[in-house]
């Protein structure tokens, strides 16, 4: 996508707007929001400002479609990121014995937040299910939950 503008609609062609946001001006936008994320950039990157975007997304409901569609973009992007980081690692410096070396750390911080995120009804409430005391109870709440999750699964659940 780098360098290539998206091509998703951003308003009606041969549409020059008297404060400069041109077709080609808010598709260019839109294809840096898609790639940074950051409305502060894209809005820098065409020559305007951020409070001329948010103006124009509040005016302009087919420019404001594709500002969403940009930010689900930038958003897909960053989860692919965070994935990789859950599986493969990040590198990191250390020094032993005077020498800089290499070392891959893994966050099981993030790889639980992903987890959450991802499948919510087996991590959500992973703290919940380990402060149960009683068998008893947590039987009751294992039961409570795959309730939900065939009632989810029947159509006949809410949430």
């Amino acid at each position: 996508m780098a360098g290539q503008d998206l091509d998703i609609p951003v308003g009606e062609p041969g549409c020059t707007r008297w404060n400069g946001w041109t077709v080609s001006v808010r598709r260019r936008f839109i294809t840096l929001l898609a790639e940074r994320g950051c409305v502060t950039y894209a809005a820098a990157a065409v020559g305007k400002s951020k409070t001329g975007a948010y103006a124009l997304r509040q005016r302009d409901p087919v420019f404001a479609a594709a500002w969403e569609v940009a930010i689900d973009i930038a958003l897909d992007m960053i989860e692919a990121v965070l994935i990789d980081r859950v599986i493969n690692g990040v590198k990191r410096p250390v020094w032993h014995g005077g020498k800089r070396h290499e070392t891959i750390v893994y966050s099981d911080a993030l790889a639980m937040f992903m987890l959450r995120r991802r499948r919510p009804l087996t991590y959500a409430n992973v703290r919940a299910a380990e402060t149960v005391a009683d068998p008893g109870e947590a039987r009751a709440e294992l039961h409570r939950r795959l309730k939900l999750l065939q009632d989810r699964v029947s159509g006949h659940g809410g949430g």
